[in-house]
C-alpha cells in the first residue's frame, strides 16, 4: 500500500507534493543548491555575453553600466544605451533580451526597469511586444524549473500557500484559463509563485503561457509606455499610478468573482 501512495498524482490534496516521502524531505537542500548553481552559471554566461555584445562601448559608457534595480539606475542606463543603440542597434536588442530572460527565469526582481528600457530604447511599436514576449518565455522557463526542482522546495517553505492554490485550481478547473488571466491582471499577484506552482501542478503549458500573454498585457503596456518619458519619472510609483492600479484591481476582481456572483443572483 505504501508504494501505491507514492504513485498518486501530485495534484491530490491528501498526498505530499511531487511524491515526497518523509525520508527524502531533506533533499530540498539539494534542489535549492541546484537552483542556485543554475542561477550562478547563468549569471556567468550572461556576463560573458554582455561583455561581448557591448564590447564596442567607450570607456566612459562602460562606467555607467550596471543592472538597474532603482529608477535612477534605469535612467542613467537608458541614456547610455540610447547613444549606443544608434551605433549598434542589434547588440542592444540582444543584451536587453538576455538580461530580461535571466531575471524572469530565476524570479529576480527588476524586470519592470527592463520594461521601462524597452519603451525608452525601442518605442511602443517594438519595445512593448518584445517585453511581453520575454516575460512569457522567461515565465515558461521558471515554470519548467518549478516542475523539475520546485516540489521539495515548495514542500519545505510554501506548503500552505501551495495547498491553497491547489484547491483554487481544482475549484475552477473548467474555467481555469479565464481565472488565471484575471489573476495575472491583479496588481499584487505574486507571479513568481504562480509560475512555480503551475509547474508543480502540471497545468498545461499552453494555458499557462496564454494567461501570461493576455493577463500581463496591461502591466507590460503601461510600464513600457512609461519608458517613453523615462528621464521625466521622479519615482517608481509614477510608472503605474495609484488610479491605474485600482482600476486593474477592480477589473481582476470582477473577472475572478463576477461570474460566480451573477450565477448566484440568477438562481435566487
Amino acid at each position: 500500500m505504501s508504494d501505491l501512495r507514492l504513485r498518486k498524482p501530485a495534484i491530490a490534496t491528501s498526498t505530499p507534493l511531487h511524491g515526497i516521502t518523509e525520508d527524502s524531505r531533506n533533499s530540498w537542500v539539494w534542489d535549492l543548491v541546484i537552483f542556485f548553481a543554475l542561477a550562478l552559471g547563468g549569471l556567468v554566461i550572461l556576463g560573458f555575453f554582455l561583455f561581448f555584445m557591448l564590447s564596442p562601448m567607450t570607456e566612459e559608457e562602460w562606467k555607467q553600466m550596471r543592472v538597474p534595480f532603482t529608477l535612477q539606475d534605469a535612467q542613467r542606463l537608458g541614456a547610455v544605451l540610447a547613444s549606443f543603440r544608434d551605433r549598434h542597434f542589434w547588440r542592444v536588442v540582444a543584451g536587453h533580451a538576455a538580461c530580461y530572460l535571466y531575471l524572469q527565469t530565476f524570479a529576480i526582481p527588476g524586470t519592470v526597469f527592463f520594461n521601462l528600457l524597452g519603451g525608452a530604447l525601442f518605442g511602443m511599436e517594438y519595445g512593448y511586444p518584445m517585453c511581453l514576449f520575454y516575460n512569457t518565455i522567461g515565465s515558461i522557463c521558471l515554470y519548467t524549473l518549478g516542475k523539475l526542482l520546485g516540489g521539495r522546495i515548495v514542500e519545505r517553505f510554501f506548503i500552505k500557500q501551495m495547498e491553497q492554490f491547489r484547491g483554487w485550481v481544482k475549484s475552477y478547473e473548467r474555467e481555469l484559463l479565464w481565472k488565471m488571466i484575471f489573476l495575472r491582471i491583479m496588481p499584487f499577484t505574486p507571479n513568481w509563485f504562480i509560475n512555480v506552482a503551475c509547474g508543480q501542478l502540471r497545468i498545461p503549458v499552453w494555458k499557462f503561457a496564454l494567461s501570461i500573454a493576455i493577463g500581463l498585457t496591461p502591466y507590460n503596456f503601461l510600464s513600457c509606455k512609461a519608458g517613453l518619458v523615462l528621464s521625466e519619472l521622479t519615482s517608481r510609483n509614477a510608472i503605474i499610478d495609484t488610479t491605474t492600479t485600482i482600476w486593474l484591481a477592480v477589473i481582476a476582481i470582477l473577472g475572478l468573482f463576477g461570474p460566480a456572483i451573477a450565477r448566484r443572483v440568477t438562481t435566487m
